[in-house]
């Protein structure tokens, strides 16, 4: 039995509850096809998009957290907690993702702008899971616990700028 490869030149990915919206995930391709960009990200936080989905406090927090984050990584990126993201595969060849949680996609954001990639937010509307539980949490004790990796991830890339 032959066994196939593929060699896929853009990688996408989304939560599976559909908080994202799966008609977007072209608009994101289509970013990196034309040539505007090496990354593109589904952002909440850009003109045009919104956060349904949560709870004032959640969108609250998220709020700060992506804040905190352009004041010590940079302006490039508003969502840097998207996890709604489209790239180049040569720039996931570079930059491995690490982490357990959402704080990946913090690290992967600020490096890849680091290291002058082309990055591009595009709006969405993050609307409410159809379903499944969140991994987040439902009250602020859940919130500011899972808010302290993102915390600690863009703490330590702060520290560490040259990397």
């Amino acid at each position: 039995e032959a066994i196939q490869t593929y060699n896929a030149k853009i990688i996408t990915w989304m939560d599976c509850d559909l908080s994202m919206p799966p008609e977007d995930v072209p608009k994101l391709v289509e970013a990196i096809r034309q040539g505007e960009t090496d990354v593109a990200v589904g952002s909440r936080w850009v003109e045009g998009g919104t956060d349904i989905a949560h709870g004032l406090m959640a969108r609250v927090l998220s709020w700060i957290i992506n804040n905190f984050a352009m004041l010590l990584l940079g302006r490039k990126v508003h969502d840097y907690t998207s996890g709604f993201v489209a790239a180049r595969s040569e720039v996931l060849e570079k930059i491995r993702l690490k982490g357990d949680y959402g704080e990946y996609c913090i690290d992967l954001l600020c490096r890849a702008a680091r290291l002058d990639y082309q990055m591009k937010e595009l709006p969405y509307v993050c609307v409410p899971r159809t379903s499944g539980e969140s991994k987040t949490g439902i009250n602020l004790w859940d919130y500011l616990s899972k808010g302290r990796k993102y915390v600690s991830t863009i703490v330590m890339l702060w520290f560490n700028r040259k990397g």
